[in-house]
C-alpha cells in the first residue's frame, strides 16, 4: 500500500494505481479513510468494500494535469449544483471542475442486488425547467461544461411528462436538452401524435434500449420541430409527381431472443434540408411530394412479445 499525494489532499492505502507514462497518477483504488477538498466540499472516496451491494472499482481518477476526472463516494453525499441539491455517490467531472456525470446511486445489479433493490433505495427530485416541472427518480444528470443540464436518465419504471409548446407528452428512458435549456430529445413512453412536416406521426420506439436519457428516438430542433421521428405504428403513403405511390410501414420479425414472440421493427424518418429520409437510406425532397400518414396500428396497448393482448401486428 502506498500514499499518494494530489491536488485535493493525500490518498492514504493506495492499491491498484494506474500512472500516466510520465509518472501521473491516472486512477487507482484505495483501501484507508482519505479527505479531498473540493470545490464542492469534503469528499471521501470508497475505501470500505461492500461486497452486496457497491462496485469494487477504482475510487478515484484523475486527468493527466493532476485534476480530478471521477470519484466514487464511500457514503452516499450531498452536492449542491446550479439546479438544487442531490445525493451523489459517484460523480465525474470536466478538466475545468464543473461536474460532467452525477449519480445518486452507484451500486451493482447481481443475484444478490437486484434493480428494484436499488429503485427501491433512489430518491425522487423535482426540476423546474423550459418543459414544465418534471418529478421523478433519476438515475444520473449529465451537464455541460457551462454547468447546463444536458440530460436526465431516469429509472426504467419512471414515467414523466414533459411540455413541448402546447403538447404534453409522457416519456421514459430520459430527456436531453440544448445548452440553451431547450429540448433537445425525448423518448415517447406509448405512441404519441407529433406533428412533423409529412403530418402527423405517431411518435414510438419498440426498441428503445433505455440505456440513458441522451440518444432518444424524438428529437427535435431548437424551435421545437420535430427532426427524427421513430415510428411502429403508422403507414406512410408517399405520392410522386405523377402519382405513383411507395408505401413504408414498420415491419414484423421473429424475435431473436424469444422465437415464440414478435418483434416490430419500426420506422426512422429524419428530416433535413427540406428533405425527409426513410429508414436512413431513401431521401424524398419535401416540395416534389406528396405525403398521406395513417395511423395503420390503432390499438397498440402492450410492449411488443405480449401478443395475447396487442394486435399490433394484425
Amino acid at each position: 500500500m502506498r500514499i499518494i499525494d494530489t491536488l485535493y489532499g493525500t490518498l492514504k492505502g493506495v492499491v491498484s494505481a494506474e500512472f500516466y507514462p510520465q509518472g501521473k497518477l491516472k486512477a487507482c483504488i484505495i483501501t484507508i479513510y482519505s479527505e479531498l477538498e473540493t470545490e464542492y466540499g469534503k469528499l471521501i472516496p470508497q475505501y470500505e468494500e461492500d461486497q452486496v451491494r457497491r462496485k469494487y472499482t477504482s475510487s478515484v481518477s484523475f486527468y493527466e494535469s493532476g485534476k480530478l476526472k471521477s470519484i466514487v463516494l464511500n457514503d452516499q453525499t450531498v452536492i449542491h449544483t446550479m439546479y438544487g441539491e442531490f445525493a451523489a455517490e459517484k460523480i465525474t467531472f470536466y478538466e475545468n471542475g464543473v461536474i460532467k456525470r452525477l449519480f445518486p446511486l452507484d451500486g451493482k445489479i447481481t443475484g444478490y442486488w437486484t434493480e428494484d433493490n436499488e429503485y427501491t433505495l433512489a430518491k425522487e427530485y423535482t426540476f423546474n425547467l423550459s418543459c414544465g416541472a418534471i418529478k421523478g427518480k433519476i438515475i444520473s444528470l449529465h451537464f455541460y461544461p457551462s454547468w447546463q443540464l444536458k440530460s436526465i436518465s431516469l429509472w426504467p419504471k419512471e414515467r414523466v411528462v414533459v411540455k413541448m409548446k402546447e403538447q404534453e407528452i409522457q416519456i421514459r428512458t430520459g430527456i436531453s436538452f440544448y445548452e440553451s435549456g431547450k429540448i433537445k430529445s425525448c423518448e415517447p413512453a406509448m405512441p404519441t401524435e407529433v406533428l412533423t412536416p409529412i403530418g402527423k406521426v405517431m411518435a414510438y420506439d419498440t426498441r428503445a434500449i433505455g440505456i440513458h436519457g441522451e440518444n432518444n428516438s424524438l428529437v427535435f430542433d431548437e424551435q421545437g420541430r420535430a427532426r427524427k421521428v421513430v415510428c411502429s405504428t403508422d403507414l406512410i403513403e408517399i405520392y410522386d409527381e405523377n402519382n405513383i405511390k411507395t408505401i413504408y410501414s414498420p415491419q414484423k420479425t421473429q424475435s431473436l431472443l424469444n422465437p415464440d414472440k414478435k418483434e416490430i421493427v419500426p420506422l426512422y424518418i429524419a428530416f433535413y434540408n427540406h428533405k425527409v429520409s426513410i429508414n436512413e437510406e431513401i431521401e424524398y425532397a419535401l416540395d416534389k411530394y406528396s405525403f398521406v400518414v395513417k395511423h395503420y396500428y390503432l390499438f397498440f396497448q402492450t410492449a411488443c412479445g405480449d401478443c395475447s393482448n396487442c394486435n399490433l401486428c394484425s
